[in-house]
């Protein structure tokens, strides 16, 4: 199963990543300048975030369940 990934540019280089869902909101670290930045989606406004968290979690779980099913 693929897994999820969001893109996210480091404020520090520039330098675009792919990032696993599951690491959304925690501390990262740049691969390339080794900067630290927190895995924010920069898209749209605080709200915005809960709504994708909530999505997030739908999909993890849902995932899951899949998962399950094909054992």
């Amino acid at each position: 199963m693929p897994q999820l990934k969001f893109c996210k540019t480091c404020p520090i280089c520039g330098r675009k990543s792919l990032i696993p869902i599951h690491c959304l909101g925690k501390s990262m670290t740049c691969g390339h300048c080794h900067g630290d930045f927190r895995a924010t989606d920069t898209t749209g406004s605080s709200n915005h975030e809960s709504e994708l968290m909530d999505r997030v979690e739908s999909l993890l779980a849902s995932s899951g369940d899949q998962l399950r099913l094909s054992l």
